[in-house]
């Protein structure tokens, strides 16, 4: 909370969407302005291009790589700064990053596949053209389909003994052998 207005950053890695997204709401409308840099570590250059930022490069042993990251504005605006976008006014900003190489498992063609910038393209318009709120939930389903498979029951804890600080539950424990 500040200045009164409750701020919210919510993130998740969507196997399905193939992106990491992110959402940064407020519960004022047009309470978020700022600045995105997205930075590589090999001192790529960044392009913007309205809502879209993008680097790539290539490793010394002819990897290519690439990162991409489209920005929604709800609400507010989008503007260019360089290799900065700014944005203004905005009630709500999802984010959605993708990143790609151009490994093959191919040992024919000794790991080297194509460029992935069309991969990634693909995957960013893709996201962008979902709503956050689908996309969340896309990714809840996977999720869900692998992780609600088990059920661990480990046994319950008496209340008495929950309501005791950790190290005099430990004493007990230990004075029980």
């Amino acid at each position: 909370v500040r200045d009164g207005v409750h701020f919210e950053r919510e993130y998740f890695c969507s196997k399905p969407g193939d992106v990491i997204a992110a959402r940064f709401t407020a519960g004022k409308k047009g309470q978020h302005s700022g600045r995105i840099r997205l930075v590589g570590a090999h001192d790529e250059v960044t392009r913007v291009d309205g809502n879209l930022m993008v680097f790539s490069g290539q490793l010394e042993n002819g990897l290519d790589y690439e990162a991409q990251l489209v920005v929604i504005a709800d609400g507010g605006q989008l503007t260019a700064d360089g290799d900065v976008l700014e944005f203004s006014n905005c009630d709500g900003l999802p984010l959605y990053l993708a990143a790609d190489t151009s490994y093959v498992s191919d040992y024919e063609r000794k790991f080297m596949g194509d460029h992935p910038r069309g991969r990634l393209s693909r995957t960013v318009e893709s996201a962008a053209a979902s709503t956050y709120e689908d996309m969340k939930a896309e990714h809840q389903r996977d999720y869900s389909a692998l992780y609600d498979r088990v059920h661990l029951d480990i046994g319950s804890t008496h209340p008495d003994q929950l309501a005791l600080p950790m190290d005099q539950r430990l004493e007990k424990i230990r004075s029980q052998d």
